[in-house]
């Protein structure tokens, strides 16, 4: 195939991207980091509710719960400005929470034995115990950064490598149908009698395949049509 010297440059360049955002992209995936920014651990007996400290996150962020209690509750994450963004009941607590928006939160884990009246005595709630860690975790910038060099890597390689080729391609149809006059240089169809910028008379440059009767180049060696030799 015939290639200029740009087009087989960018064909290299759009081939070396694509190769080299496939291979950062599976050392990513592959070595996934992951940076904690504030592990919380909790146990402790409570009648009522256990109310973690406020923390900020960000949109990006999640919540890494590994928690326990010894009665049913149900656990709530809570933003000051979002509001509740995540609830669920039981004894075991163990989920991934992404964060939807930044703001400040809490994570509560609320006592679902509410006391009771019995023969007008009142009973206090069953004391339970929540016990377990919680963490507050995000990928690191630097990976996010690699993330976007990486699709874009990948992006301008896509349209590099089909570019260069569709290029090559046309350059050479129109190297076919064409060429310069021999007097002045003006690019004209093969084809052409009269050159439109000097006048002098292309007839005898051109020369008419015996097989499939198209005009050509008379400088090439054979029909780039065809492939008949023009002897």
């Amino acid at each position: 195939m015939f290639w200029s010297k740009s087009m087989k440059k960018l064909f290299i360049v759009g081939v070396v991207l694509v190769i080299a955002g496939l291979v950062t992209m599976g050392v990513l995936f592959s070595f996934h980091q992951v940076e904690t920014l504030q592990r919380t651990e909790v146990n402790l007996l409570t009648r009522y509710s256990y109310v973690s400290e406020d923390f900020r996150a960000e949109n990006g962020y999640w919540l890494d719960l590994d928690m326990h209690t010894t009665d049913a509750s149900t656990l709530y994450v809570r933003g000051q400005v979002k509001g509740e963004i995540y609830q669920v009941s039981g004894t075991t607590f163990q989920y991934r929470i992404f964060i939807p928006v930044g703001d400040v939160y809490k994570v509560e884990v609320a006592n679902n034995d509410k006391g009771h009246w019995y023969w007008f005595t009142w009973i206090d709630p069953i004391e339970i115990n929540v016990t377990g860690n919680f963490y507050l975790r995000r990928t690191p910038t630097y990976c996010n950064v690699l993330m976007y060099s990486t699709v874009g890597m990948l992006l301008i390689g896509a349209l590099a490598t089909p570019l260069s080729i569709y290029v090559d391609y046309r350059t050479k149809q129109i190297a076919k149908s064409s060429r310069k006059c021999p007097r002045c240089g003006y690019t004209v169809s093969i084809g052409t009698k009269v050159c439109p910028n000097c006048g002098i008379d292309l007839m005898k440059y051109w020369i008419k395949c015996k097989y499939c009767r198209k005009l050509y180049n008379i400088d090439l060696g054979k029909c780039p049509y065809c492939g008949a030799r023009n002897d």
